[in-house]
């Protein structure tokens, strides 16, 4: 049987197409890699913090709602909350749905790690979903309750790592609070629904 001769043409395509491809895929490699370590170095921070026997409640919650406001990309979050409404949004009161978002993510996130005292934290998997976003899966051990298995959504795309959402079981957060918000959002719009977060923080302080 007479064997194809491959052209030095097509050889070279050939060659150039699976550099290409070795190339996405270690750049890819490389992005799953740094997603994983930025949530499990913001998962120890908070181990970290949950383990202090020397902090107080306030401070505890301050150093949270640090490790909160560094990592997660609440800008991109409270746009896609708000539905249609970001946009008719003034610039203050934009700013001041996401300071309002920001301390009600850390309330719901401080009662969190108060009821479960989650005592270890790891990464078990990540993945690139393109667009500069990857998932990377987590099993976290608590000392009272179940473990809990979450998925982080991270993007990359403004250059630095954030958070746009979590995974529970499947169910988008960010979507979770989109529904949650939503009637509110398109009654009252964006500064009506800020009122109404605003309302439910100073209840759970």
């Amino acid at each position: 049987m007479t064997r194809p001769v491959i052209s030095p043409v097509t050889s070279i395509l050939m060659a150039y197409l699976l550099l290409m491809l070795s190339a996405t895929s270690a750049g890819a490699q490389a992005a799953d890699e740094g997603a994983a370590k930025f949530v499990q170095d913001m998962g120890d921070q908070v181990i970290s913090i949950v383990a202090a026997e020397d902090m107080t409640a306030d401070s505890r919650k301050e150093a949270l709602d640090a490790v909160l406001r560094n990592g997660v990309g609440i800008e991109r979050i409270s746009e896609y909350v708000v539905a249609g409404q970001w946009e008719k949004a003034s610039a203050d009161e934009r700013a001041r749905f996401q300071d309002v978002f920001s301390d009600y993510l850390v309330a719901a996130y401080l009662r969190l790690v108060t009821d479960a005292g989650p005592k270890s934290f790891a990464v078990t998997s990540a993945r690139e979903q393109g667009a500069g976003r990857s998932s990377v899966a987590t099993y976290i051990e608590n000392t009272s309750g179940e473990p809990l298995s979450l998925s982080w959504i991270v993007s990359d795309e403004s250059g630095n790592y954030e958070i746009t959402d979590v995974m529970v079981e499947g169910v988008s957060q960010a979507k979770t609070y989109r529904d949650e918000f939503a009637g509110v959002a398109a009654n009252r719009g964006v500064d009506g629904l800020t009122d109404a977060l605003e309302r439910k923080v100073k209840k759970s302080n």
